[in-house]
């Protein structure tokens, strides 16, 4: 699994997921969502100071990309990005994301 870039607590910043790569010609994405879990215990779903709010579809790059914002300095947290086709395929991609309250 590829890290996104570190980011800091206070930022709110865009994060984008491709999946052009694993599209059948002709096919769309319909819906997409993102979900963010602690890397360090995938089972917890409840993380109160990372926000994470409508994921947008670029359908011509077949893009998602979905603003976070916050997150606790030194954690790295998982970013799961589930997009449905309109042929029916759920397609999911996963990257970690550390959030580091100095990055100099």
């Amino acid at each position: 699994m590829t890290a996104f870039d570190p980011k800091r607590p206070g930022e709110s910043e865009p994060f984008a997921f491709a999946f052009s790569r694993r599209m059948v010609t002709g096919d769309t994405i319909s819906s997409a969502s993102v979900a963010v879990v602690l890397a360090s215990d995938a089972g917890e779903t409840d993380i109160p100071t990372m926000r994470v709010g409508a994921a947008a579809i670029d359908s011509a790059s077949h893009t998602i990309t979905q603003v976070i914002t916050g997150g606790a300095d030194g954690e790295t947290y998982t970013l799961i990005c589930s997009a449905i086709t309109a042929a029916g395929y759920v397609l999911q991609e996963c990257r970690d994301l550390p959030v580091v309250r100095d990055l100099t």
